[in-house]
């Protein structure tokens, strides 16, 4: 079965507990691989200004169970546990495998009952001009 990614979509996570071997362009770069196709790093990340934790964009697969920590091997049967806090974490439709909405909103599934109301858009009455004039107004000669 194919992965559908979301590409509109992606998971700013955040690292912390990194060991100070991982705090290169390779070692964020390779923890952050370990969750999904990484994008980009933030700014103090990148610049290092911020060294309590990273934090990353990654695209995810639909079936990632966004893990509250991961476990990574440094060597010499060494093991660092990395915490992860994610910002957002999207919805997921199972039925047609997108983020975004899920199985009792999806437009695909057939086995959702379709809302009698109708979408609730709420419109404002746009306020109508008119000119009248003014009273007790006496007419200027120029």
């Amino acid at each position: 079965m194919p992965h559908f990614y979301s590409q509109v979509e992606c998971s700013q996570t955040k690292q912390a507990d990194i060991p100070k071997q991982l705090w290169t362009d390779n070692g964020i770069g390779f923890i952050s691989s370990i969750i999904g196709e990484p994008i980009c790093t933030d700014d103090a990340t990148a610049n290092r200004v911020r060294l309590n934790y990273a934090r990353f964009c990654v695209v995810v697969n639909t079936d990632f169970k966004f893990p509250a920590s991961i476990t990574v091997n440094m060597g010499n049967g060494d093991n660092a546990d990395i915490s992860l806090d994610y910002d957002w974490i999207p919805s997921v439709c199972e039925h047609c495998n997108t983020f975004g909405h899920t199985d009792a909103k999806c437009s695909r599934n057939k086995d959702v009952q379709p809302s009698k109301q109708g979408p609730l858009i709420k419109t404002k009455k746009k306020p109508q001009q008119r000119w009248t004039p003014k009273k007790n107004m006496q007419q200027r000669s120029i």
